[in-house]
Order: C-alpha cells, then structure tokens, then sequence
C-alpha cells in the first residue's frame, strides 16, 4: 500500500496517547432535548505530540508538530526519533494534499476527490479538520438520530453511503468515540477519544488521549492500522502561526 496515502488517512483522525492529565468530569447530563454538541472554536491551534504507527509489518515512532488555520490551512511535521531529524511534512489545504519526504526530497499531491476514489473512502478538508481537534466529524443536521444508552449519549449520521456513529460520554458530556463506516468497502475508521482537559487558550475541555484503528480494503487485500499520538502541549491562539512548504519547481 502506498504510504503516503496511508499517511494521510491515518493523519486524517488524530489521536492521542495519555498525558499525565487528570480528566475532567462534567456533571450535567442533559437529556434529548436539552443536549447540544460541544465543539471547540478556534482561529488557530498548534499541538506538540510523540506518535507510534504500526500497520502489522512496521513500527514507526517519532514527533510531530501541528498547526492549523481554522477551514483553510493543516500543517504537520514529523521528526523521526532515530536521527531526530525532520522525516516528513505535510500542507493540506481545501482541496489538495501535498507531503515533502524531508530525508529522501521526494514529493507526492493529491487532490481530496481522487483521492477518496482511490482509496474507497469519503475524505475531505472538514473531516480532518474536525478529527483533529476532537468535534464530530460532520455537523450536526436536522435528520440526524439521537438516542440515548446507558452512559453515552448517540448521534447517528448517513453521508451519502457512509455511515457516522458519535458517541458523546453521560458524565465528560464530550465525542469519546466516533465509528465511521464506509457500506459498499467495509472500510472502517474508529477513534476513541478520553483523558479530557481544559484546552490552553479557552476554558473548553479537549481530548488528550485517543486511540486510532483503520480497517482498510484496498483490491483484495485488507489492512489493519494503528496510530497512537501523545501530545505534550495544545493550545488554540489568534495570532498567525506560520506554515512553511517547498513546492517542488515544475
């Protein structure tokens, strides 16, 4: 499978590992009628994370710093621990991706729509967007169903032939777990979201531990992936943070 398109589906739903954060409970429980989706806002927001990438066959370990501007710009740079040096960047704006291999100057594009047929999977700049930060993956609409189960509060979600389940926990009141499942591949993407505390920058709680696995079928062959990210410090800012990416000379 071609690593940079796994990279970026894997990037595409952030997830991190413990901080040692103490979490936070949230004591009201609305019910169905009351219940409203807690987002985080942003202009800008900036995280500092180790990460750990195994898909079955590699194991891969690293830093990675994130910026991002909010509906336009998502910044990432990964620095491989063995060498502690920059091994990868990434720009992803509205309607392309691009990513710098730093060590071997290779360079790779992709715009969003070939690559979600390429890979059989719905993929756009709001889902990755969202991910990151912790909000649910698609907003939430009229003909969205809400139910409830014993500790989790459900929103049920349909885009086109993807189905979107986000659970938001009865005590953190927040997304702890999002399941997106695309119906005619079987692909899957599962995040579990936990260990949430205040955001720097905003009084909003945030998700500082997650847990990404990916279920994908590309031909006739599935692959199982797991990311796990550890970040150190996040923060949401207003002032502009900088986003630097070499486009290759045509």
């Amino acid at each position: 499978m071609n690593k940079s398109v796994l990279f970026i589906l894997l990037f595409s739903a952030l997830l991190q590992v413990a901080c040692s954060r103490k979490t936070v409970i949230i004591t009201n429980s609305p019910d169905e009628e009351e219940f409203k989706v807690p987002e985080i806002d942003f202009q800008y927001f900036t995280a500092r994370s180790k990460i750990e990438y195994s898909d079955g066959q590699d194991v891969i370990k690293g830093k990675m710093t994130i910026r991002m501007k909010k509906d336009s710009i998502i910044w990432l740079s990964i620095m491989g621990t063995a060498l502690n040096i920059e091994a990868m960047r990434c720009l992803i704006t509205r309607d392309s991706i691009y990513i710098s291999d730093q060590i071997n100057q290779k360079f790779a594009a992709y715009d969003f729509k070939t690559l979600s047929k390429r890979i059989n999977f719905n993929l756009d700049f709001e889902l990755a967007q969202n991910m990151i930060i912790g909000n649910m993956p698609r907003k939430k609409r009229r003909q969205d169903k809400f139910s409830r189960g014993t500790d989790y509060f459900l929103i049920n979600q349909r885009d086109d032939f993807t189905f979107i389940d986000n659970y938001f926990g009865s005590i953190s009141n927040k997304l702890e777990k999002v399941k997106i499942v695309n119906e005619p591949t079987k692909s899957s993407v599962v995040v579990s979201y936990s260990d949430f505390s205040p955001i720097e920058g905003q009084s909003t709680v945030f998700a500082y531990s997650s847990n990404l696995n990916i279920e994908y079928k590309d031909k006739d062959k599935t692959y199982y992936t797991i990311l796990r990210i550890k970040h150190s410090k996040a923060e949401t800012v207003s002032d502009p943070l900088t986003f630097p990416f070499k486009m290759p000379k045509p």
